[in-house]
């Protein structure tokens, strides 16, 4: 088992540790080492992360098996935008999706411009 994580801001990975480790990964870094030295601000510094929810509806992908939400997919992409724009460097940035569809999606109106990740 991974029992130490060295690339996650310890808040993120506290998700990974409660939901999927019994709270047993460790960060084998600390807050301090994640910090952003850039313009863009997160609404919680010790927090930085966005978790997205949008009301509209989701769809079929092409596949007909996942799913995707165009309207959130065009806020995540404002979104990433704006942090480049304000200094973020796009290997800085990580989008995780359960959803292949919205993994297409993203990266094609994305244009594979920024890491996608599915998990």
């Amino acid at each position: 088992m991974l029992d130490h994580q060295y690339r996650m801001h310890p808040f993120i990975s506290s998700f990974s540790s409660t939901k999927f480790y019994g709270c047993k990964l460790k960060d084998g870094i600390n807050e301090q080492d994640r910090v952003l030295k850039t313009k863009f601000q997160f609404i919680n510094k010790a927090k930085p992360a966005f978790l997205i929810s949008c009301k509209d509806y989701e769809q079929t992908s092409s596949t007909g098996y996942s799913y995707l939400n165009r309207k959130e997919g065009s806020i995540i992409g404002k979104l990433v935008s704006k942090m480049v724009r304000e200094g973020v460097m796009e290997s800085q940035i990580g989008i995780i999706t359960p959803y292949e569809g919205k993994l297409s999606y993203l990266s094609i109106n994305l244009i594979n411009k920024f890491f996608l990740m599915p998990i």
